[in-house]
């Protein structure tokens, strides 16, 4: 390398302000100038106009990915140009694109994480007073022919 290719240039930020924003990080950002990662970072440290840039562009790509998820979270409707064969006009069409629970579930992981990051565990307690439970209650008890069921509930074999 020569030292040409070491040395920082200002129009370097506007650069990696883009390159940030394709999802480079420090590693790609110093093999694209050329320089090893410890020069690249050693910019980064001098040069507020680079760590800004640096900063916008990747809050910006994430603000991208973020909305892109909230979009296949929320469902919606596409729209699109499509050209008609015969008379060459434009015609737009739309798609519903349902939402997926995938998606909403890693937005909420990652936007909500304070309450969706965790399995919950709830507690529940039934009482059984059902019907069954009832009757075997009663023949426990020794009490036949006080069925909790309507007398029409018996049928004709019951009985014998």
């Amino acid at each position: 390398m020569s030292d040409d290719k070491k040395k920082y240039k200002v129009e370097f930020a506007e650069d990696c302000k883009t390159l940030a924003l394709l999802g480079y990080d420090d590693e790609r950002l110093a093999s694209h100038y050329n320089v090893e990662a410890d020069v690249f970072s050693q910019w980064v440290e001098e040069n507020e106009s680079l760590r800004s840039a640096l900063a916008e562009g990747r809050e910006l790509a994430s603000g991208q990915v973020a909305r892109s998820l909230f979009d296949q979270a929320t469902g919606k409707v596409k729209v699109r140009k499509q050209k008609l064969a015969r008379d060459g006009s434009v015609v737009l069409l739309e798609e519903d694109v349902p939402p997926s629970y995938k998606a909403a579930e890693l937005y909420l992981k990652t936007r909500h994480s304070e309450s969706w990051d965790k399995p919950q565990q709830h507690e529940h307690t039934v009482e059984s007073h059902s019907v069954v439970s009832l009757i075997l209650d009663d023949i426990a008890k020794g009490s036949a022919g006080s069925s909790p069921l309507p007398c029409d509930a018996l049928t004709d074999e019951d009985e014998e």
